[in-house]
């Protein structure tokens, strides 16, 4: 296994801990062998644990490809590790046989006692570790539940503690890294669409329908729907802001705020073709975020992990009078029109 390369750590000293974790892939290695045995072909696999952050874009973009990892391989059942404020939106999703609502931060670490111990009495075959940044705590997961199969990331080290590497190119957006996770692991060529994958059911659609009806919203020409809160700790537009360009938008559209209790309402608008808009973390590359619709834009520009001064220094300069203007000009798809629109 080669050393990881310096290009994808951003600060030095991450990539040199790596490169001495990795020269200790042997006793890794053998140590990963005593607690677990030996591992197997994925064709063997009958059982296994998918570990991954918990976002609810993080679920919505592997989602997409939920369906080609059953298909890769039919005899193995699905168990999907997540959050219980997030699981929701994966929620009937025919290649999962359940999700486990039972991670109380970002962490794959932080399980109460009791769901650890169920996790191990479930003996799952492999655990698929597809956090393609912070990988190590999945693996250290994956080894406390002993798990002999563990497919996850190398390209910055603890590859004595992965039985299957699996390949990552870059640049790409998320939804595509975890598309070529599939692909390298099933051996199907990676060529099916990105787009988040929903199961709505008839009691789902009974109910839209009962809120729409009994909001009134078919009343308006044009609806918005928005928003206004993030789990990220940085880059954040203010929610005063929101406040006034919504304000700006009312006499020409009904307006419809929406949270995680209700994100299934935001899902089904964003499946109709329903143009989005988003600020994204400028903290976060922007090839590597990119969108999950082609009718999507980012407010942000193109520039990424910048630190959090000049976070705010970019937003301040996005004024509720420029987002209302491209909002109501939705006619418009080019990027560089709307960059230009918010100066």
């Amino acid at each position: 296994m080669p050393f990881p390369s310096s290009k994808p750590f951003r600060k030095k000293a991450n990539w040199l801990a790596a490169l001495a974790v990795e020269a200790l892939a042997p006793a890794l290695r053998a140590y990963a062998r005593l607690q677990t045995g030996r591992s197997c072909l994925p064709s063997l696999w009958r059982k296994a644990l998918i570990i991954g952050d918990n976002h609810i874009g993080d679920l919505l973009y592997r989602s997409a490809s939920l369906g080609a990892l059953k298909v890769g391989l039919p005899d193995c059942e699905f168990h999907y590790l997540a959050a219980p404020g997030s699981s929701q939106i994966i929620e009937g999703h025919p290649a999962l046989a359940s999700i486990l609502p039972w991670l109380r931060s970002d962490s794959p670490l932080d399980l109460a006692p009791e769901h650890l111990a169920t996790l191990k009495a479930m003996r799952f075959d492999a655990a698929l570790c597809t956090n393609c940044i912070k990988y190590w705590p999945e693996l250290l997961l994956a080894l406390r539940l002993g798990i002999p199969n563990r497919a996850g990331y190398v390209y910055k080290g603890f590859s004595g503690w992965v039985t299957h590497p699996m390949p990552i190119r870059f640049p790409q957006s998320y939804p595509a890294y975890f598309r070529d996770y599939v692909a390298g692991l099933t051996g199907q060529p990676g060529k099916w669409s990105l787009r988040p994958v929903i199961h709505s059911t008839a009691d789902d659609e009974a109910a839209a329908g009962e809120l729409w009806e009994r909001l009134g919203l078919g009343r308006h020409k044009r609806l918005i729907a928005c928003f206004m809160t993030t789990r990220q700790p940085t880059g954040v537009w203010p929610p005063k802001n929101f406040g006034k360009a919504l304000q700006m938008l009312r006499p020409s559209a009904g307006i419809v705020l929406c949270g995680a209790a209700d994100d299934r309402a935001l899902l089904e608008r964003i499946a109709a073709g329903v143009p989005v808009f988003f600020f994204r973390n400028l903290r976060s590359d922007p090839v590597e975020t990119g969108a999950y619709l082609d009718s999507e834009t980012d407010f942000c520009p193109g520039s990424g992990w910048l630190e959090p001064e000049r976070h705010a220094g970019i937003l301040a300069g996005i004024t509720p009078e420029s987002v209302a203007s491209v909002l109501k000009d939705t006619k418009s798809k080019d990027e560089r029109d709307i960059k230009d629109l918010i100066g």
